[in-house]
Parts: C-alpha cells; structure tokens; sequence
C-alpha cells in the first residue's frame, strides 16, 4: 500500500500506521501536524526519514507535496539502473504531474536526509488550478504531456516510445 492510500486510513490522534512506519513517514501529534492557512482548509505536515521514498514510481497519485525542509531526490529506474533526475529543495513541488494528467507516478521521490514535506490533496490541486486562467491551464497540460513523452523516451518501456505530434 502507498504511503498517498495508507494516509486516508489514518485518523487523527491515533498516531502513525505499520505501512508509514515501515516507509519512514512520521506524522506530528494532531495537534502539530496541521499548518493553518487562512484561505483554506489546515494543511497536512509529514516528516520523511533519510533514503525513505514518499512515493515510488509507477503508483497512482493523488497527493502532491512542497518540501518544508530538506532536500527530496527525483529517481527513475532506467534500464535497471536507479538514476537520480533531479533534486527538490526548500519551497519546490513535487509529485504534481499525477494531479495535472491523472496518470501514474514517472518517478520516485526519495528524501536526502531527513525532509519535512506539506502535503497537498487532489482536490486543493484542483481548486487552485480551477482559479487560473483557461490559457495558463491548457499550457500546463501540453507542458506535462511534453514531460511524460520525455521521460517516455529516457527507457521506460511501460509508457512506449515519445511520439511527435508536431505539424
């Protein structure tokens, strides 16, 4: 089970399940864990333990996160080889592709050290995307399609060779 599916059996004041424990995610007491926003609902905070992975690639998505603090390793598994793409620090998002095309992770994020991340739902994703202007949007949508036929293109099989869709 994901940590993203583990996370909605979760309750609050109950602690921290066997599957987030096992992943190296730690939740804070209810009462800690939570970051007011004043537009909006109170945020989940997670801490990721070193060289624990917040998601592994190929799961379904449905949580994007901003490291808080820490650095989260991009990692790919090309041709058998696990390749690191990219690193997230202080302030950047990750896993947000899942939320724009609602396909499968391309990747894993991996914490580099201990990272503190805020967790952002599918439906806040939605809700602030539903506010941006029609334009913005679809340019979004090419931008990641164009992503995905990349990352097609660096040995992933599963997704199948890039295409040119180009006139």
């Amino acid at each position: 089970m994901s940590p993203e599916q583990d996370q909605g059996r979760l309750q609050e004041g109950q602690g921290q399940s066997q599957d987030q424990e096992k992943d190296g995610q730690q939740d804070k007491r209810p009462e800690d864990r939570r970051q007011g926003d004043r537009r909006g609902p109170p945020v989940e905070i997670r801490e990721i333990l070193d060289r624990n992975y917040v998601f592994r690639e190929r799961e379904i998505g449905d949580l994007a996160f901003i490291v808080n603090s820490g650095t989260v390793e991009i990692v790919k598994d090309i041709d058998g080889k696990e390749v690191v793409l990219g690193t997230i620090g202080k302030g950047g998002m990750f896993g947000e592709m899942a939320l724009i095309d609602d396909q499968p992770r391309m990747a894993s994020a991996r914490a580099d050290g201990p990272v503190t991340v805020m967790v952002i739902s599918s439906d806040m994703f939605a809700r602030k995307l539903a506010r941006i202007d029609p334009f913005a949007r679809g340019l979004i949508n090419i931008l990641s399609d164009h992503v995905r036929r990349m990352s097609a293109g660096m040995g992933d099989k599963q997704d199948g060779p890039p295409q040119d869709d180009s006139p």
